[in-house]
């Protein structure tokens, strides 16, 4: 199955290779061996890609292709809460799920005081002052 140029006739057609993929990541034949632990692939659109012998042009093609638009965001979907899920339970490494998924932290770097007036709301003063 995996690597066979497979053309997509139909959006029905696309719904049963993406079952397909995941079947296939999910198979005990297809685990990857990490530092002895057998792991299940990670469901990526570059491993649908792989696994169909198809470039990410041609995918996306299909993507821009009014009829198969449902069934490839039915398919995103299911890449990304496979990556959620596996990110949580602690499968794949959190961080580079939750970048992949854009779900990473967001740092405030505003510097202005709340009336806007940058004046420090407390003053330090040096130990041993009298003031």
């Amino acid at each position: 199955m995996a690597g066979t140029n497979r053309a997509i006739q139909s959006p029905e057609v696309f719904d049963l290779y993406s079952d397909d993929y995941f079947k296939w990541i999910d198979d005990d034949e297809n685990k990857i061996d990490v530092q002895g632990h057998m792991k299940t692939r990670p469901a990526t659109i570059s491993g649908f890609c792989a696994f169909l012998d198809i470039g990410a042009t041609t995918l996306g093609g299909y993507k821009a292709k009014g009829e198969y638009r449902d069934a490839y965001d039915r398919f995103y979907e299911r890449v990304k809460a496979h990556q959620l899920e596996h990110g949580l339970l602690g499968n794949y490494n959190g961080v580079l799920v939750g970048r992949l998924l854009g779900l990473a932290d967001k740092v405030d770097n505003n510097h202005t005081s709340s009336d806007k007036s940058m004046t420090p709301t407390f003053i330090f003063k040096p130990v041993g002052s009298d003031d």
